[in-house]
């Protein structure tokens, strides 16, 4: 297994990682922009509207937050704030596509309270070897209260693969977690800068 999950970060080091940063709180409203050089997100309410897959199968998919593994210190609720395709929050929206040459492509979006969500993923679906795998990056931006500057910048990154039985597939997928903080907003271990790894289970399946 430990193979196989190095085959697939190998496999995805062309596909260019999309994480998003902190770069501009005003009245209490977050802008996130993509670090690839793309437009910047964002409207007036705050969430850029994700256009909704037409066609094509029903893709479900779902990280295990609460079976993560951490190296050292973390909790599983590290992982449950965010979004990812689908989409995970119930205020969100996403989705998630697999085009005829098993391409996977899906992206998601939501808002909470003085918090904005954006998920990414990439990967492939290869029924005829009965294997996939995939690359996630999630981001949860956070201001504090009205009237001060503090904000924090949370990105977790997933890498994983496995075998596919019956149109679903389950495995292992390593991540790495990280937050930078300003206060009055601090990490969830009230620190102001952290990184943390380990590994999740997680499913997906596809209906035809």
């Amino acid at each position: 297994m430990v193979e196989t999950l190095n085959s697939v970060e190998g496999s995805m080091a062309e596909t260019a990682t999309i994480a998003w940063q902190l770069t501009d709180v005003a009245a209490g409203r977050l802008k996130l922009t993509q670090q690839a050089g793309q437009e910047e997100s964002g409207s007036a309410g705050g969430v850029t509207p994700i256009p909704a897959a037409s066609g094509g199968p029903l893709i479900t998919f779902d990280i295990l937050a609460d079976q993560a593994v951490f190296n050292g210190d973390g909790k599983p609720g590290y992982l449950s704030s965010a979004c990812w395709p689908p989409h995970h929050n119930a205020d969100g929206a996403g989705y998630l596509t697999l085009a005829a040459d098993g391409t996977l492509a899906g992206s998601c979006s939501g808002r909470q309270p003085d918090v904005e969500l954006r998920g990414t993923l990439t990967g492939r679906w290869d029924e005829a070897a009965g294997t996939m795998s995939f690359h996630l990056v999630t981001n949860s931006g956070r201001v504090g209260p009205e009237g001060t500057e503090g904000h924090a910048n949370l990105n977790v990154v997933y890498h994983g693969a496995g075998p596919i039985v019956n149109g679903a597939a389950t495995g292992p997928a390593a991540f790495t977690y990280t937050c930078d903080a300003v206060p009055d907003v601090h990490c969830a271990d009230f620190s102001f800068a952290f990184t943390v790894s380990g590994t999740v289970p997680f499913t997906m399946q596809v209906v035809p």
